[in-house]
């Protein structure tokens, strides 16, 4: 087996942390770097001839905040009290002490960052949650470029526990061991996020958090609303997941969480040491209400190892297939719908300690470690696991490289590696950067135009397949001979396929005459064969949605008269034997003639007037932009309707604009073209104001960042 290589992008710094790509359900790519973390959000680019993806790069630098400053304020004046022993244990522990007098501050760096599932923030965006090193975790959001801190999950957990804290009380003697674990109490060691759950029409998400002292901490995040950056954060459950009474005990440090959902309620947190046990913990989600049931012991036997991840992926039969890395072994485990152990197998790997890993189907996942190396793990009918390199020939052997990371798409068809220099050069302070490079898999089934092709949902996250068919096409001198062959049955494709089909036709135009086209936000215009029967699709869903609502307003009776129209014209033009009744060969004809039929009694508005001078407008709304006194009139590419407010939404790939009135008729606007969700632009609307006020910006420099770069370089 060998990579494809697409194409490579540098990252300004440098990447040294194990595992630290990951990539969102919403096309975001975060690296975790020396200095933060580098999002690489992935924009549709089908209009550009050049042979590199559009990125849009953001930056986002670790909180200050420190969870057990709090308690600094009278141990500085008791530090001298200590044995030296308990005194140069916390002056070496710089995460528990960060700021002791005449000693160097501690400087947090994000240690892990995660994605939360998709649809967690309106509209279909996910959060993004972070650790660092002082065990400070925070939930982010991004507004513009910015990135912003919306929820400190550590100051709510200090909230809590605060009278629980003796270290706390001023003017009164504290000892080094109960500081320590009362220290430890508020630093976190790991977080997780669960899959997103449904309780009638709310949804919400569970956030773990674990902490030194050994408590686990189930959150309950709720969906937040559009336009909204305010997080409702409670505590479902506190598990004192440690069986010692002493809450000193590194072994006792969780490392890694799992969430797995299982049937009627049921959940299994999959907890990884610090020592290498791994266990379990069942609980029961009955509604507003969750208890722990019990705990299981999957992997009791202690090899000082700690676990490095943990993922899993639901099998067709029910179980549940779940993946654990420590060092240089890989440890599969086969957990029932109950969530007890069925079997557990192993398998080391040649080479450093695994640093990358992607679950890529129910038996098969790939594999990186940190001297370069790239393996296929398979696991057999009899769960016995088998490795096989894969050739990465788009890596140089002459280049001394080692791998920091891997990712992959959720299409499952393009892939991300993070490579950096095995040594950094001090001839003229020079240093090599750390790059991504992006592949896919040169083997049948991991085909992006076969995986593109077959799914029938969710245009959303294959874009990514056509960037890459885009990409490959535009390094090839004759790119028809990379790009792959078009079905011209249109009339028999369902949206989804007439979409692909709309994109790879403009791509082709596009490579072809290797000019970049500027604007094709045109409602219904002729940029391929495939556009007008995606609108007439689109409209048909929409007229029949309508009827279904108990009162039509204003905009609605004036859209379906639009509609209507656009559909009579559109029948008109088809041959005799296309308007018959419902048949396979033409689903776009039948689906329209049908809305036709479903609307022909509806009491509809057909006189529409410009909404700045009043003008009655007579000619044909899709053809048509300007009223007869001149006035431009931008239309919603669903309604047709004019858009002269500010507080409309725009596709943010092909620019189409769509109509405020269709919040009431849709959970979420999409693009009907682009299938993506329709967005406000925050300079109009002014939501930034809100959230620079009330929220901390984390893509600013921070002032250890501002005085390090005033400082000097030592040649």
């Amino acid at each position: 087996m060998e990579t494809v290589d697409v194409c490579s992008v540098n990252v300004s710094e440098l990447v040294t942390s194990s595992f630290c790509a990951n990539w969102s359900e919403d096309n975001n790519l975060s690296i975790i770097t020396e200095k933060g973390v580098h999002v690489f959000e992935l924009q549709p680019n089908p209009l550009c001839p050049v042979p590199m993806p559009k990125f849009k790069r953001s930056f986002m630098y670790p909180t200050d905040n420190l969870p057990t400053e709090i308690l600094l304020s009278d141990i500085n004046n008791q530090l001298n009290t200590y044995s030296k022993n308990e005194f140069y244990s916390l002056m070496m522990d710089s995460p528990l002490t960060p700021k002791i007098y005449d000693k160097a501050d501690h400087i947090p760096r994000i240690i892990t960052s995660i994605w939360s599932p998709i649809k967690l923030a309106q509209p279909s965006k996910c959060l993004l949650a972070t650790l660092t090193s002082a065990g400070a975790v925070d939930l982010l959001f991004k507004s513009g470029k910015n990135w912003f801190s919306i929820c400190n999950i550590s100051t709510i957990w200090l909230d809590i526990i605060k009278n629980k804290l003796e270290s706390i009380e001023p003017n009164k003697h504290h000892d080094a061991v109960t500081f320590r674990n009362e220290a430890r109490k508020l630093q976190a060691t790991s977080i997780a996020w669960s899959t997103l759950q449904q309780s009638s029409n709310k949804f919400y998400c569970y956030f773990l958090t674990s902490f030194r002292s050994g408590d686990l901490v189930i959150w309950r995040i709720d969906q937040i609303p559009e336009l909204s950056f305010k997080v409702n954060a409670t505590m479902a459950l506190n598990i004192q997941v440690n069986q010692s009474s002493s809450t000193t005990s590194t072994a006792e440090r969780i490392t890694k969480l799992c969430w797995i959902t299982l049937a009627n309620n049921k959940h299994v947190v999959i907890v990884g040491y610090f020592d290498g046990r791994i266990h379990g913990i069942e609980l029961d989600d009955e509604p507003e209400i969750m208890t722990e049931i019990s705990r299981k012991k999957y992997i009791d036997s202690v090899d000082k190892m700690p676990v490095t991840s943990i993922q899993s992926i639901k099998l067709t039969n029910g179980n549940t297939h779940v993946v654990v890395t420590k060092n240089f072994f890989i440890i599969s485990l086969i957990l029932n719908e109950n969530g007890d152990l069925i079997h557990n197998n192993y398998i080391k790997i040649m080479g450093f300690s695994i640093t990358g890993l992607v679950i890529i189907n129910e038996t098969e996942t790939i594999i990186t470690t940190q001297n370069g190396g790239m393996h296929f793990i398979k696991l057999n009918e009899q769960s016995k696991l088998t490795s096989s390199q894969i050739n990465n020939e788009s890596i140089s052997k002459s280049l001394k490289v080692q791998y920091r990371g891997l990712a992959c798409s959720p299409s499952k068809a393009t892939f991300i590696n993070v490579t950096s220099p095995n040594c950094q050069h001090d001839h003229l302070i020079n240093r090599e950067p750390s790059i991504l490079q992006l592949f896919h898999l040169n083997i049948e089934n991991m085909n992006p135009w076969l995986i593109l092709n077959s799914s029938e949902c969710n245009f959303n996250i294959h874009w990514d397949c056509l960037e890459v068919i885009r990409i490959k096409a535009a390094k090839s001198i004759e790119p028809e001979d990379v790009l792959p062959i078009i079905d011209e049955e249109l009339e028999t494709m369902s949206i989804h396929k007439l979409r692909i089909t709309m994109w790879m036709t403009l791509i082709t135009k596009v490579l072809k005459k290797k000019k970049i086209l500027k604007k094709i936000d045109n409602i219904v215009g002729e940029i391929s064969e495939a556009q007008p029967l995606i609108f007439v699709n689109s409209v048909s869903s929409y007229l029949l949605k309508l009827i279904d609502k108990n009162n039509l307003n204003d905009y609605n009776r004036l859209s379906m008269h639009f509609l209507r129209l656009y559909l009579e014209v559109y029948l008109a033009g088809e041959d005799d034997t296309k308007n018959t009744s419902l048949t396979k060969e033409n689903i776009t004809v039948d689906y329209a003639i049908n809305a036709v039929k479903m609307t022909s009694n509806m009491d509809l508005i057909e006189v529409e007037a410009c909404n700045l001078c009043g003008e009655i407008i007579t000619e044909l709304p899709w053809i048509m932009s300007n009223c007869p006194k001149g006035h431009k009139l931008p239309r919603c590419a669903l309604t047709l309707l004019q858009i002269t407010c500010l507080r409309y939404k725009s596709c943010p790939t092909c620019g189409r604009l769509y109509h405020p009135s269709l919040d009431d008729d849709y959970d979420q606007v999409r693009c009907i073209y682009c299938d993506i969700p329709a967005i406000y632009d925050p300079r109009i609307i002014g939501v930034d104001d809100d959230i620079h006020e009330n929220c901390k910006n984390l893509s600013v420099k921070p002032i250890w960042e501002i005085q390090a770069s005033k400082i000097p370089q030592e040649i």
